[in-house]
Parts: C-alpha cells; structure tokens; sequence
C-alpha cells in the first residue's frame, strides 16, 4: 500500500488527507505533476520545465474519446478534451481554475486555451492562417492583461492582481468547419496597489517594462528619470525572490546540475528580473501591434502611464528625500502636459474639491485628503487595462 501510485486520488485503498497528499508527493518526486481527485484536476508547481508533458504530441491521446470505464492520464489537456466535446454539442462548459499565488493559474489557462485553439476544425487552406491568427489574438490579449494587471509580490513575481473571465464561443460553420471568438472580462483589479504595497512588492508590471524597454530619448520624451527608482511611485526594497530561488533549487537538485551551486544574490535577482521587463515589453509592443492599436493610440498609452507616475511624484512628496521643490512644479506640468490639461486647473483639480450643499448656492470648497488624492491616482490606473 506504501508504494501504492494513484491517477486518481478516488481509487486510494483508504482516502484520507493524509493518504492523499503521500500520493500527490509521491507522483511529483516521480515528474507526475498532475493528479485526479474524481472531476477535479490538481495540479502541483514543479517550478522548471518538464520535457515533453506539453505539445502536439502529448495532446495526442486526448484527441480520441476515451474508452468506456477508462480516461487518459490526468492533464490539463484532458479537461480541455472534455469542454471541447461539449462545446461541440452546444453545451455550456465552464473551468474553474484556482489556488495559492504562485500555484500556476495563469499558465494552465494558455495550457488549456492551447489544446482549444489547436484543435478547432478549419478548412485545410485556413489551419495556418485563420486558427493561427485566432491564436495569437487570445495570446496577445494574456499579454497585455499580465502586463497592465499582474505585479511582482512576496511570493510570486508575476501574480495576477485582477480577476479574469474569458469566455470562448464556438461555431458551426460550413462543411464540418468552425468558428471560435473570445472576449475577455476583467474585475477586481488592486489598483490600491499602485499606491499602498509592502516594502518588498511591487507595482504593476508595466510601469517597469515601460523604464526597461524604452530608450533614454523616449523616455525624456515623457519626462522620465533613468531608472524606475527615482520616482516615488516605483520605488521598492529587493529582497531573494522566493520564486527565483524556488526555480533554482529545484535546478541545483536535478542530477545534471551541481548541489553546491549557489542561490541567485539580490542582484542577480534583480538583473534577471530587469530582463525579464525588457523581453515582456517586447512583447507587449507586438501584442498591441497584433490587435491592431494605432501607433498614435499606443503612444497615448505611454503618455497616461508617464502621468500617473509623475502623479505619484506629485502626491507622495516627501521634502526631507527630495529638497529640491522644482522637482514638484516639474511633475505638476508633465502630468497636466501629457494628460492635456491646463496646469492651473490640475493643480487646483488636485489640491481641493468642491461640495455642493443642498438649499445653499454657495459652493464649499475644502483641501483634499492623502485618501482622496490616491483615490484620484487609482482612478486614471483603473481605465487602462
């Protein structure tokens, strides 16, 4: 019974909690990151790439129906199989994917969407064009959703601070063909984050790949420091990334690597996570470029996410780090350039408000609170995504 190695939890000898995390240990030590629990799929974060458990050719046994009394190994692509069937009898079919942060959410979902997009009937001559284009679409818009809404944190450096309903339609079409349309709803985004975060954590991904992936003349263009600390908004403390460290002690453990290896240092740290913004806005330059987003418009982008930061400047200034009051007027004018207002009427848009009081003409005009003017930050944050 010890060396007992269950698919399915369900089919443990005797089923307890203890029972049923020996046997999920047991099938991780042995690369089986996947495991049954009747209709649920638990899935464990290996924390490193698994050679062959994704692709063409491990979708292939989910792409006939499994005989009676028997199912396939437990994948992702497996419960992908099942909405597919279901779609295709006009049935509704909703995957509920959820866990910790850092539990892997984010990428099941494109493991999922990817058996989708790849196996919808097209016509022969459209395969490369209409399912591809399809494909890429859905991807570009995972792009710009982790870009605008995801954050590095405590325990993970590319958390989801929103949630994500994506609802995929599938349509008969001419000939056996079919059509498939998306459209993704966003909620709930932490946009207080932008404000208010522990020491260690960071602002949306954005703000960063912004600073990292642009050059000196574009960003003084937008009137920009050269790095992302020097704005009160993105400052943050570095300390060891539990996920990079994660990734590399399980690294250091595989018989390939030597266990004397040491951990990535703060610095290290903080040089992999620079690439990791120059790549992710690459990317996200060619995911607009995919869903077609005018040049003028992106550069509109840029110019409210230049503002915002300034904002920050404006509102979080501290006298005793930055003497020099210039710097507050400068912000002042960048955020009502860029934004294209005047600097009098934001300045005065930002300093106070004005109360209507019922049976009295006289408007009241009173200075605003740090709370109101975050609350003001958060609502030009809360419009991009």
């Amino acid at each position: 019974q010890q060396d007992f190695d269950a698919e399915d939890c369900c089919a443990l000898p005797h089923l307890s909690e203890a029972a049923l995390l020996q046997n999920l240990c047991r099938r991780y030590s042995q690369g089986r990151i996947y495991t049954y629990i009747a209709h649920v799929l638990v899935a464990v974060n290996p924390n490193k790439d698994v050679p062959g458990l994704y692709g063409s050719q491990a979708m292939q046994p989910y792409l006939q129906r499994s005989a009676p009394g028997s199912r396939p190994p437990p994948h992702p692509y497996a419960l992908a199989a099942v909405a597919l069937r279901g779609l295709r009898r006009g049935e509704g079919q909703a995957v509920v994917i959820s866990g910790e942060s850092g539990a892997g959410k984010t990428e099941t979902a494109k493991i999922i969407l990817s058996f989708i997009q790849r196996n919808v009937r097209v016509a022969p001559a459209a395969v490369n064009s209409t399912s591809a284009s399809v494909e890429r679409n859905i991807l570009s818009m995972g792009r710009v959703l982790e870009s605008f809404g995801n954050a590095k944190t405590s325990r993970n450096h590319n958390s989801s601070r929103f949630g994500k309903l994506l609802r995929l339609r599938l349509r008969p079409g001419q000939q056996g063909q079919e059509e498939l349309t998306a459209q993704t709803t966003t909620y709930l985004l932490e946009a207080s984050r932008a404000a208010s975060r522990p020491p260690s954590e960071r602002s949306f991904h954005i703000f960063y790949e912004l600073f990292e992936g642009t050059t000196e003349k574009e960003r003084s263009t937008l009137g920009l420091r050269a790095s992302a600390s020097h704005h009160a908004l993105l400052r943050y403390a570095p300390t060891t990334d539990p996920a990079t460290a994660t990734t590399a002690a399980a690294a250091r453990s595989s018989p390939s690597s030597s266990s004397s290896a040491p951990l990535p240092s703060v610095a290290e740290q903080e040089e992999i996570q620079r690439q990791r913004d120059v790549h992710a806005f690459r990317e996200l330059q060619s995911a607009l470029q995919m869903l077609r987003l005018k040049a003028e418009d992106e550069q509109g982008v840029w110019q409210v996410l230049a503002a915002i930061i300034h904002l920050g400047d404006l509102l979080f200034h501290k006298p005793m780090q930055r003497p020099n009051c210039s710097d507050k007027v400068s912000s002042s004018v960048w955020v009502a350039n860029l934004l294209g207002v005047e600097p009098e009427r934001l300045q005065k848009l930002i300093a106070s408000k004005v109360n209507y009081v019922r049976g009295d003409d006289k408007p009241v005009e009173e200075r605003r609170s740090p709370a109101q003017m975050q609350a003001l930050l958060q609502s030009l944050i809360v419009t991009l995504p």
